[in-house]
């Protein structure tokens, strides 16, 4: 099937507006208590029971694992499709590329790191707003490529995305440590709960 550019244009629009709807969404979420549920998982997530029965709908914490599987899947086709024949750099193969290095590491601490509790959930809107986000952010450079809206990019213009990318790459990682390490903790009252990380104990 081939698209033509004025399909290709409303994908793009489209792919944007929605990614950027879903961003305010939410930021708006994270902002009103009754609706914080939606976006805590594992230690920090306390499972209510609302009269609305799709509020009520949690899927295991580990299903984290499918936004990695689907954003290295689609990164790797990116890198396989934009890279194609030319030597020179372009924005959206640097995209691509640090696309690909990202989900790989987090695909890699997902299987082989990360210790998912059998009773660890999610709620299904943020599963689902993970899924399309890793979805969103991988077919937009696609779109663009088949648009070809690529520009070459010069070694700094390689370089400062790059150190950028690691810089919050080992910051990511270095809080994902701490996080695995936390343990929650219950006072004696059950209005009192805190999250205390083991390693400031020792």
């Amino acid at each position: 099937m081939v698209f033509t550019t004025l399909q290709l244009q409303w994908a793009l629009s489209t792919l944007n507006l929605s990614l950027l709807l879903a961003s305010v969404s939410v930021v708006l979420t994270s902002l009103f208590p009754p609706l914080q549920s939606f976006l805590k998982y594992g230690k920090t997530l306390k499972l209510k029971h609302d009269k609305l029965p799709f509020l009520n709908v949690y899927v295991p914490k580990c299903w984290f694992t499918h936004f990695y599987i689907i954003h290295f899947t689609l990164s790797l086709v990116n890198v396989c499709l934009i890279l194609g024949h030319r030597f020179a750099f372009t924005d959206l193969q640097v995209i691509s590329i640090i696309n690909l290095i990202q989900s790989s590491r987090r695909l890699f601490e997902c299987l082989f790191v990360s210790k998912f509790s059998k009773t660890s959930n999610i709620h299904i809107f943020h599963y689902l707003v993970g899924v399309y986000f890793y979805t969103t952010i991988n077919m937009i450079p696609l779109v663009m490529y088949l648009l070809d809206m690529s520009n070459d990019v010069s070694v700094w213009g390689m370089i400062v995305p790059i150190i950028i990318f690691t810089i919050a790459s080992l910051d990511q990682s270095f809080n994902h440590k701490i996080l695995s390490k936390q343990k929650k903790i219950y006072h004696t009252k059950n209005w009192i709960v805190s999250i205390c990380c083991m390693s400031t104990l020792s």
